[in-house]
């Protein structure tokens, strides 16, 4: 129904973390209010909607440490200089295969290209 309902009113949807980056807990730093204010600035005004996200695993992704997020308050990217790439991409692959475990039960109601859009493993 969500979906029919994004589609009648040509919604769009951004997923935006508020929560932690730069490394797990005991490492990172919670987001920064100003980047999560210049997500949400970004989105709302459709600066995100010039379709030139990276795509990661299957996922499109629009860091902090690109556009708004440079501006005012940036973040530092979970996979950034100086952080250890390989526990990033264990951490990453580990989740990727837990939302794809979990969204299994939901595949038979799915459309073929909602099944087909969750990350990559």
């Amino acid at each position: 129904m969500l979906g029919e309902k994004l589609d009648e009113h040509g919604a769009t949807v951004w997923l935006v973390n508020t929560g932690w980056t730069g490394g797990p807990f005991g490492e990172g730093e919670r987001m920064p209010i100003g980047a999560t204010r210049a997500l949400l600035h970004a989105a709302l005004s459709g600066e995100l909607d010039d379709g030139r996200l990276p795509n990661r695993r299957g996922v499109r992704v629009r860091g902090a440490d690109a556009g708004a997020g440079r501006r005012r308050g940036a973040a530092r990217s979970a996979r950034r200089p100086g952080a250890i790439p390989a526990a990033y991409d264990v951490k990453a692959r580990e989740l990727a295969q837990m939302f794809q475990s979990n969204f299994e039960k939901f595949v038979p109601d799915a459309p073929p290209e909602v099944a087909a859009a969750g990350p990559r493993v």
